[in-house]
């Protein structure tokens, strides 16, 4: 045992000065790479940081410029949207008051009323007319020419229309004044009755080529879609 201890420190007094220096050695070549990689990474940390900073600037900058350019307007139409109240009239479902958004249409007031009736005469109303609050929108049954001056129909031209409406009544009067005559009148002069349009003036002249034609008045409750209320409207414009 005395023997190998003694070994040791005849190695250790031979070698220490060269151990000594290998371990320095080693710890400044460490403590060098340790110093020089430090400040990289914080380099680079700082670098990522900066890029980070500066594409966020750069899309709110692109941002707001996509706001302020007049090529690329951003809308403003949530900002602006609020309810308004309608009243749908005529050849609807269901008349009544209706709350729509003041970005709605016609036609959406229209759907909200249940939508048009069989015989409405939707040629004659815009669909597509901007809502008003308090509008009133008032859809005519076919070949309907007596509106009462408070009720517009949406969107035309009343002038234009009162005029068609003229002419065709011009048209329609025969030997026996403004009377209409069953027997001999033609289409274009049925569908100025109020209430008949395109499909009911076809069912009048086919009943009367079916039928040799009307021996009264009151056969033309026989047409199909004409009934008692619609013949008492329709008496007093008619003559066999």
């Amino acid at each position: 045992m005395e023997e190998l201890k003694s070994k040791i420190w005849e190695f250790w007094q031979a070698k220490k000065l060269p151990l000594i220096l290998g371990l320095s050695a080693i710890f400044l070549v460490g403590g060098w790479f340790y110093l020089i990689r430090s400040p990289a990474e914080s380099t680079d940390y700082s670098l990522a940081s900066a890029q980070t900073e500066t594409w966020g600037a750069s899309a709110e900058t692109s941002v707001s410029s996509l706001s302020s350019n007049s090529a690329f307007p951003v809308s403003s139409e949530v900002t602006e949207r609020k309810m308004i109240y309608v009243d749908v009239k005529g050849a609807v479902k269901k008349p009544g008051v209706y709350r729509l958004s003041n970005l709605a249409r016609v036609s959406d007031a229209v759907a909200k009323a249940g939508g048009a009736t069989k015989d409405a005469w939707l040629d004659q109303v815009n669909l597509a007319y901007h809502l008003e609050d308090e509008m009133l929108i008032y859809v005519p049954t076919n070949g309907q020419t007596d509106l009462p001056d408070s009720q517009a129909l949406v969107g035309q031209n009343q002038a234009n229309l009162a005029t068609s409406n003229t002419d065709k009544s011009s048209n329609a009067s025969d030997q026996t004044g403004d009377k209409i005559n069953l027997n001999t009148a033609s289409k274009e002069q049925l569908m100025t009755l109020s209430g008949i349009g395109d499909k009911r003036a076809d069912d009048i002249i086919a009943y009367r080529q079916e039928n040799g034609g009307f021996k009264s008045l009151e056969d033309l409750q026989n047409v199909s879609g004409i009934g008692e209320k619609t013949y008492a409207k329709l008496a007093s414009q008619l003559v066999i």
